[in-house]
C-alpha cells in the first residue's frame, strides 16, 4: 500500500538543511580571513608610507638644523669677524642668502644680536621692517636663556609670511652669547615635497597627518595648515602618546580627534634630528571594509535567496513522495 509519512518528510527536509550548514560555515571563516588580510594590507601600507615620509622629513629638516649649527661655531663667527664682516650687514646678508640659494629648503637665514634685533637676513633689507626683532618669540628667549640650540614649534614667519619651522643656535666669543643664528624651513615646500611621494588617488579617507613633539598638528596633507596656535592636540590618544615617546605605533580601528570614524593605519617617529615630531598615515575603517562589506551583503542576499529556493523545491518534491511498507 502507498501512503505519505510527513515525519519522514521533515526528516529529509531538515537532512538538506544540515547539509547546507558546512558550506555557509565555509563562507563565514572565509569572510573572516579576508577581513583579517585586507586589514594587516591596510596598516602595512600605512607602515610603509609613514616609514618613508619619516626618513624624507628627517633629511628635510637635516638642512635647516645643521645650517645654523654650523654658522655658529666659534671658528666662523672668528672668520666673519677677522674679514671685518661682522659691522657690514649688506655683506653678512649676501653670505646668507648665497647659502640659502643653495638650500631651496630654507626658508631664511638670519642674524640676531642678543636683544633679538636683526642684524642681518638672507631676505632683502628693503622687505624687513626696519623695527623688526624676535625678542618675544619664544624659541629665541629659551635660547637666549639656555644658551643651548632651540627648535621652535610650527610658526608663521613675520617676514615671509610662510608656515616655518625655525631653529637658532647661539654664537659664543670668549663665552660670551653674542649673537643668535636662526634659519627656517619652509613647511610649506615641505607638504608639497611630500605630496610628490604619494600615489595619486582621490581617497578623502586616508591621511598623512605630522605632529610636533607635543602631539599637535603641524599640517595635514589632505588639508590646510591650521592656524598659529589652532592646532588640534592628538596627545590624549593612548597609541599617539606612545608614538610620542619614540616608539613606532600600530593605530588598529582607534579614533583621533582629527575625525569622528574609526581609523587604521601606523604613527612613526622621526627622531633623526632630535625635532622630535611623529608622522602619522591613516585610513577610516570604512573605507578598508566597505568593498568586503558590500560583496558580502551581496553574497548572502544572492545565497539567502538560493537557499529559499533549493528549499521550496526540496518541499515541492517531497510532498510528491510516497513511501512504500
Amino acid at each position: 500500500m502507498f501512503f505519505s509519512h510527513p515525519k519522514v518528510k521533515i526528516k529529509l527536509l531538515i537532512a538538506q538543511f544540515l547539509a547546507i550548514i558546512p558550506f555557509l560555515v565555509f563562507i563565514f571563516v572565509l569572510f573572516d580571513l579576508w577581513y583579517d588580510t585586507r586589514r594587516e594590507l591596510v596598516i602595512k601600507e600605512n607602515l610603509t608610507t609613514a616609514t618613508i615620509l619619516a626618513d624624507n622629513i628627517n633629511t628635510y629638516l637635516y638642512s635647516g638644523i645643521n645650517t645654523s649649527a654650523i654658522l655658529s661655531q666659534d671658528k666662523v663667527y672668528e672668520l666673519m669677524n677677522k674679514a671685518d664682516i661682522l659691522d657690514k650687514p649688506q655683506g653678512i646678508h649676501l653670505i646668507l642668502k648665497g647659502i640659502k640659494d643653495q638650500l631651496p629648503f630654507l626658508s631664511s637665514l638670519s642674524f640676531f644680536n642678543p636683544s633679538g634685533k636683526l642684524i642681518a637676513s638672507s631676505f632683502d633689507f628693503a622687505d624687513i621692517p626696519s623695527d623688526f626683532d624676535v625678542s618675544d618669540r619664544p624659541y629665541f628667549r629659551e635660547t637666549i636663556s639656555s644658551g643651548k640650540p632651540v627648535i621652535s614649534e610650527a610658526i608663521i614667519g613675520r617676514i615671509s609670511g610662510k608656515n616655518v619651522v625655525t631653529m637658532t643656535s647661539p654664537v659664543f666669543e670668549n663665552n660670551k652669547l653674542v649673537a643668535v643664528i636662526a634659519s627656517s624651513v619652509d613647511l610649506d615646500e615641505l607638504k608639497k615635497n611630500l605630496e610628490t611621494l604619494l600615489p595619486e588617488k582621490d581617497d578623502k579617507d586616508n591621511q598623512i597627518i605630522l605632529i610636533d613633539k607635543e602631539g599637535k598638528v603641524i599640517m595635514s596633507l589632505s588639508s590646510d595648515f591650521p592656524k598659529e596656535n589652532e592646532h588640534i592636540d592628538l596627545s590624549t590618544n593612548s597609541s599617539i602618546k606612545q608614538a610620542l615617546e619614540g616608539k613606532t605605533v600600530i593605530i588598529d580601528s582607534e579614533k583621533l580627534p582629527v575625525s569622528d570614524m574609526l581609523m587604521i593605519g601606523a604613527a612613526v617617529p622621526i627622531n633623526g634630528n632630535t625635532i622630535d615630531w611623529t608622522i602619522i598615515s591613516i585610513s577610516t575603517t570604512d573605507n578598508i571594509y566597505l568593498p568586503i562589506i558590500k560583496a558580502q551583503s551581496f553574497i548572502w542576499i544572492l545565497l539567502l535567496a538560493s537557499i529559499l529556493f533549493a528549499l521550496s523545491l526540496i518541499s515541492y518534491l517531497l510532498r510528491k513522495i510516497k513511501i512504500i511498507y
